[in-house]
């Protein structure tokens, strides 16, 4: 739920900032039109209208932005040239290797941070849990699993090669920069209405995909929490007789509520800084938490329920802490993260009447707690961490599980192998059927 009301306003806002930039309309409007049609939808049509959408939507994202990949290198003279350019402009910094953890990408920020935040996404939050419990077989979970990680990569590596084509672009006169645009989530938009605005269709295919993402995320969100919230707060509430006349209503009325609650929200995000960094931090806010307690359940026998919900309380207060403080730092001009070097010296207008102010070429740190300074994409491992050695250590306080108590169905297969033999006279088929795959 936390995680719900952290993250979707971010992605309602997204499309609402580029319609802005293309046409000028309301970002409040067009955010809250953009909210209450995915409400709409998800209310009536429930999850199958969800995966329906997100199909639809998922294909519409991915041709709008292969369609502004292909046209923007054909604007900036071919492949050659847009790597080129990167390269001349230190924009191909793929090994990073620097340890310290204030630094915001760093190869470590990627490979610990950044994994562990999609690892959690991709296999334990409660959307991605409940397509999988809606599919038939464990394989067809596992097939889901490996499409949305090639899918994911595709549309990723599509988005950063756009990226370079964009800095191809605007080497010699940074939009932000020099003014064009107000905040860095505008550079798209506006290069889209730059190098395509004569191409019919095209500007309104990027705007669709934009649309699309955020309509596919929100709903999904939705759909999600509606449900977790009806079967573990309300339905042991409600008589047996009554519980299936009732529950379409009541998962309705939940939807509506935390998607007014979402809109409400988006208030508070205008106020925010960049929408990626921002989505990172409030997504790791609660994903590592959430991870790090079913890495406990099912790699950690001796883990019990006290250790577990100490360690994730513990966790998402810890972190709740260092987030909410340091947007304040970055706010306040205390932690200042350095950018690449832009240029303006091509910009084609007269760009000395604008009184220009070049972005920091260097970090700041130092001027507020240790903790506050670190890079967002560490947010999800930290809490990960937290949660694990601090169950484990309450766990043992409180009396670790006995073996002769467990489940095996709900420990990890891989771990099957360091279990003492002797404590289970057979192996449940469920567990055959794990280890077989």
């Amino acid at each position: 739920m936390i995680s719900l009301f952290a993250f979707i306003p971010t992605v309602i806002y997204a499309p609402a900032l580029a319609l802005n930039q293309v046409s000028g309309t309301n970002v409040y409007l067009v955010s809250m039109i953009i909210g209450v049609i995915c409400i709409f939808y998800t209310t009536i049509g429930g999850l199958k209208a969800v995966v329906w959408a997100d199909t639809f939507q998922g294909t519409v994202t991915l041709l709008s932005v292969i369609a502004v990949a292909i046209i923007g290198t054909i604007k900036v003279g071919g492949v050659s040239n847009v790597f080129r350019s990167a390269v001349e402009g230190d924009r191909t910094e793929l090994f990073r290797m620097d340890f310290d953890p204030r630094i915001r990408t760093t190869f470590w920020s990627v490979f610990l941070g950044v994994t562990v935040f999609w690892t959690g996404s991709a296999t334990v939050s409660p959307s991605a849990v409940q397509r999988f419990v809606a599919l038939k077989t464990l394989r067809e979970a596992k097939w889901a699993v490996f499409n949305f990680m090639l899918g994911g990569l595709v549309l990723f590596s599509i988005s950063a090669y756009i990226g370079l084509v964009i800095y191809a672009q605007y080497k010699g006169c940074d939009p932000q920069t020099s003014g064009m645009i107000q905040r860095p989530d505008q550079i798209l938009p506006h290069f889209i209405l730059d190098v395509a605005g004569n191409v019919k269709g095209l500007p309104g295919l990027f705007l669709a995909g934009l649309v699309c993402a955020a309509l596919s995320t929100m709903s999904g969100g939705l759909n999600t929490v509606a449900g977790t919230t009806y079967e573990d707060f309300i339905e042991p509430l409600i008589s047996k007789k009554t519980r299936e006349s009732k529950a379409a209503l009541i998962m309705q009325a939940i939807v509506v509520v935390y998607g007014i609650i979402c809109l409400l929200l988006i208030m508070v995000i205008d106020k925010m800084g960049s929408l990626v960094e921002l989505s990172n931090s409030l997504g790791g806010l609660t994903n590592g938490t959430l991870l790090g307690m079913f890495v406990l359940g099912m790699f950690f026998p001796h883990a019990n329920s006290i250790g577990t919900t100490v360690g994730g309380l513990v966790s998402l207060l810890v972190m709740g802490w260092i987030v909410v403080a340091s947007t304040a730092a970055i706010a306040a001009g205390d932690v200042v993260q350095a950018v690449k070097p832009v240029s303006i010296d091509s910009c084609p207008f007269n760009i000395t009447a604008l009184n220009v102010t070049l972005p920091p070429q260097e970090d700041v740190f130092g001027n507020t707690f240790y903790l506050y300074e670190i890079s967002p994409f560490y947010y999800s491992a930290i809490g990960c961490f937290i949660t694990i050695v601090l169950g484990i250590f309450v766990s043992y306080l409180t009396g670790p599980t006995e073996l002769k108590d467990l489940d095996r169905n709900l420990l990890s297969p891989y771990i099957y192998r360091f279990l003492p033999v002797t404590t289970y006279s057979t192996v449940p088929t469920k567990e055959t059927e794990l280890l077989n795959l």
